[in-house]
């Protein structure tokens, strides 16, 4: 039986792994990755497990590990439901993903160098600029987490080509304007007509 800082320890420690496992799992449906996370979701069972068998919690530690086991058995339900989704349709990029991932997943934007803004007309002969847009977000994401961010060009490019074909049909514009905008600490992708 361990003691009351140790259960702490072990609570902590699982409510880390947890967000972290809600964000690679996220990396590899969005494509980032070329198969889910594992070894990490082993560790969080197996740590699950280990408090079933505790019996020296306190009420306050009983809850908050009723509050992480619910929270992760909700995420393993969406992350099955997504798996079977990939396994019977291939693997297909998710636009909806990777645009969620263009807007919160690149924090604490404060005016780097690089292209800030872009307007899409006609994407497939405006690559060079498209990949400077890119190379911005890489590079801002690159220094705020020390990591490339999960989408590649490729998808990327393939997003601000299905934006500006919607915009453009639904709008009757000319293009899209793509910018970066700061919300607070947050960055933005934003979209308006041309």
């Amino acid at each position: 039986m361990k003691n009351s800082k140790e259960i702490d320890k072990i609570l902590n420690d699982l409510e880390v792994s947890i967000k972290k496992l809600k964000i690679e799992y996220d990396i590899f449906f969005a494509g980032g990755q070329k198969t889910p996370p594992n070894n990490l979701k082993s560790k969080v069972e197996k740590t699950i497990q280990q408090l079933l068998d505790e019996r020296g919690m306190s009420f306050a530690q009983k809850f908050k590990f009723n509050t992480l086991v619910a929270r992760y058995n909700v995420y393993k339900e969406l992350w099955r439901k997504k798996l079977k989704q990939l396994e019977e349709g291939g693997r297909e990029r998710d636009e909806k993903i990777i645009e969620e991932l263009l807007a919160k997943n690149i924090t604490n934007y404060e005016g780097k160098k690089g292209k800030k803004s872009i307007v899409a007309t006609i994407p497939e002969k405006q690559k060079e600029e498209i990949k400077e847009f890119y190379d911005s977000i890489v590079n801002t994401h690159r220094e705020i987490t020390g990591k490339e961010p999960s989408f590649k060009f490729n998808q990327f490019f393939k997003f601000i080509s299905k934006k500006t074909e919607e915009y453009k049909k639904k709008y009757k514009c000319q293009g899209v304007e793509f910018g970066i905008k700061v919300d607070g600490n947050d960055v933005k992708i934003i979209t308006r007509k041309r």
